[in-house]
């Protein structure tokens, strides 16, 4: 007997660490894991892609584990949702619409995590590549390795997240 219910990969996942949100393809959380990595600030969650009643689309975000901080990587999300071009972000508890919201413009950056190479843009070709796409570039032009997504304003040595030593 079936229960006529469908279900469906996440279009993405989402790790929120340091104040940095990254986007990776499919595979499996470990729910273990996941409840580890909360206990240290690091949240891990599943991205749906959603049609919106609007020209823009909506997401609803997942969190795999969850604890009493669990709001600042939802601040981080709905931020990064706004200056990508979403409409409105659905968690289980929450819905943020950011229709009425005026998305930034200006500077952007981001250091890749594997060869420490600073990337800065602002010009208005890049802003619109990131609003049709619905995401900032997630590879290094440099080294090709996975990227946090791009911080709003300018990335400088004192407020750049340090490698792991």
């Amino acid at each position: 007997m079936t229960s006529g219910m469908t279900f469906r990969a996440s279009d993405a996942r989402m790790i929120v660490a340091d104040g940095q949100l990254t986007l990776s393809g499919g595979g499996g959380f470990s729910s273990a894991a996941m409840r580890e990595g909360a206990n240290r600030g690091v949240y891990g969650a599943d991205m749906y892609v959603l049609a919106g009643d609007t020209d823009a689309p909506e997401i609803a975000v997942r969190f795999v584990a969850e604890n009493d901080d669990v709001w600042w990587a939802k601040h981080i999300v709905v931020n990064w949702a706004l200056a990508t071009g979403y409409a409105r972000v659905w968690f289980d508890d929450e819905m943020h619409d950011l229709t009425d919201e005026i998305p930034p413009t200006g500077e952007v950056s981001v250091v890749c995590p594997t060869c420490f190479t600073r990337w800065v843009e602002r010009d208005l070709d890049f802003w619109i590549h990131v609003r049709t796409a619905h995401s900032f570039p997630g590879v290094c032009p440099n080294c090709r390795s996975t990227m946090p997504q791009w911080t709003v304003g300018r990335v400088t040595a004192e407020n750049a997240v340090q490698p792991k030593r």
